[in-house]
C-alpha cells in the first residue's frame, strides 16, 4: 500500500525511514491502517462548538454519536498521513 506524509514538516522519521512531505512510499497495510470515518472530523468540531456554547444536550448527543464511529487505525488514523494518489497504470491492473 502506498501512503504519504502530508503534515507541516518538510520530512519526518517514522517506522524506521524518512518520509518527505507528499512523497508516496510503499508500506505494509497493517502499518498504514485505515483512515477514520469521514463524519469523525465534523462531529468532533461540532462537539467542540457545543461545549463552547454550553449546549449540554447537543454535546451529549455528539458524544453518543462519536462512540459509534470508526476512528481508524495505524498511520492513516492521523491527519498528517494520506493514501497516495493511484496512477492510471495501478487502476488498470
Amino acid at each position: 500500500m502506498k501512503i504519504m506524509y502530508v503534515g507541516p514538516s518538510d520530512a519526518v522519521d517514522c517506522v524506521g525511514r524518512v518520509w518527505k512531505r507528499n512523497e508516496p512510499q510503499d508500506i505494509e497495510p497493517a502499518v498504514a491502517g485505515r483512515a477514520p470515518a469521514k463524519r469523525v472530523a465534523a462531529a468532533m468540531a461540532e462537539l467542540q462548538q457545543a461545549i463552547a456554547d454550553r449546549d449540554h444536550t447537543r454535546a451529549a448527543e455528539l458524544r453518543e454519536e462519536l462512540v459509534g464511529l470508526d476512528f481508524g487505525e495505524g498511520l492513516l488514523a492521523q491527519d498528517v498521513w494520506a493514501p497516495a494518489p493511484r496512477s492510471k497504470k495501478e487502476d488498470d491492473q
